[in-house]
């Protein structure tokens, strides 16, 4: 979109494309971006869906809220050059967001007690998010089942506006990106998953 082109602080906001994704974590996200205006209020925000996403449950969810929102139907690619940061929701995206050299907060996000509980205590993998997975470290920040708080989203992202955390964030990157160069990265993190199940 041509808007992209008049701002450059543009904030990603990826909930996933799923009715579901969209119900738990839009809302959540927009919340977190309130908070963030408050501290950077020129921040501009853009949710670059699919077209095929439930965009009608997004317009619903958009009408709560009074706040600097581009709709970007199906140009997920397009928009990755003009992003400062971005919230995504856990899944390859956080891959192809980090692959562009975008810092970003990953979302789990578990609407129910059991689904919480396992997340935290059943589940073997030692991170949620595929950058973690495979850099064997916490690179990104990730903000799992119900405890997770649009004040910790604003907070985690806020620290990737600064020069030092965009600094620390490239630096932390570097030693992966003849990773991301090669092709069947989603496969390889498949893989990855597997080994800890």
């Amino acid at each position: 979109p041509e808007e992209l082109n008049a701002h450059d602080a543009w904030i990603g906001l990826l909930p996933g494309s799923r009715k579901r994704e969209i119900r738990q974590n839009l809302p959540l996200l927009l919340e977190a971006a309130q908070h963030l205006l408050q501290e950077h209020p020129d921040l501009r925000f853009v949710l670059p869906l699919n077209r095929d996403a439930a965009w009608e449950t997004v317009d619903n969810i958009l009408q709560d809220f009074s706040l600097p929102v581009l709709r970007a139907p199906g140009c997920f690619h397009s928009v990755l050059p003009h992003l400062k940061a971005a919230w995504v929701a856990s899944g390859t995206a956080s891959l192809e967001v980090a692959a562009h050299g975008i810092p970003n907060v990953v979302v789990y996000r578990i609407e129910s007690r059991l689904g919480d509980w396992m997340a935290r205590h059943a589940l073997a993998v030692p991170h949620i998010a595929s950058l973690n997975l495979i850099a064997g470290k916490k690179l990104v920040p990730e903000h799992l089942g119900r405890s997770l708080t649009p004040e910790g989203l604003a907070q985690d992202l806020s620290h990737f506006l600064t020069p030092a955390g965009r600094e620390s964030f490239a630096n932390d990157l570097k030693p992966l990106l003849p990773y991301f160069a090669q092709p069947g990265v989603a496969a390889r993190v498949a893989r990855t998953l597997e080994e800890f199940s």
